[in-house]
């Protein structure tokens, strides 16, 4: 973040919300503002306190299109907008890190100033294989652009499975987002409904 001219793009995770900390904490070193989009401020303002409060926040054209379609949509919007950047400071400052993901390329290359900037992968390398996550990656590479891969797993171990399921008391398992589903009927039995057994199930 030192090292870049321009502005330094993070793509990850809105999720992961210990790393946008991190990333937040970053940006405070280096005197760089720290922006995301609504829907990672959506999440984050699920969380109690104001440890994001200086965080400045964009809308993206294609969601900001989508939310505007219903009434709750667009009072989310209104929501934040006190902290929304302006249309000029996204296109002039070079001074920003933003969060950013893969459906996002638009609003880089027509709303922002992505001169001299690098990006940040901060997710399983795996991803790099898709189609969008191979056509975001390219554009930065056609502009001559840094890219670099810093990414820790959030994944939780067995044993930390094992003892959330302990402490949650759930009547029903679906594993989600795993490669090995089977393994969850291995370890929690009848607990266990995955999705292929097309099994009915009351949540």
């Amino acid at each position: 973040m030192k090292r870049i001219n321009g502005n330094v793009y993070v793509l990850q995770s809105s999720a992961n919300i210990d790393r946008v900390e991190q990333i937040q904490k970053a940006c405070k070193n280096v005197n760089r503002t720290l922006v995301i989009d609504i829907f990672t401020a959506h999440i984050l303002s699920n969380i109690p306190d104001d440890s994001f409060s200086d965080i400045r926040i964009f809308y993206p054209f294609w969601l900001t299109q989508k939310m505007h379609e219903t009434t709750e949509g667009t009072k989310k919007m209104i929501r934040f907008s006190k902290r929304k950047i302006s249309k000029e400071e996204l296109k002039t400052r070079r001074d920003l890190c933003i969060l950013v993901r893969e459906n996002m390329l638009i609003d880089i290359k027509n709303r922002m100033d992505h001169g001299d900037s690098g990006l940040i992968y901060s997710k399983w390398e795996g991803y790099k294989k898709g189609i969008k996550t191979e056509r975001f990656l390219d554009f930065f590479k056609s502009h001559n652009l840094e890219t670099i891969s810093l990414h820790t797993s959030g994944h939780a171990d067995i044993q930390t499975i094992k003892d959330f399921v302990k402490d949650l008391y759930p009547k029903t398992i679906i594993p989600v987002h795993t490669q090995t589903p089977e393994k969850y009927k291995e370890i929690f039995g009848g607990l266990v409904c995955l999705l292929d057994d097309k099994i009915k199930y009351e949540v």
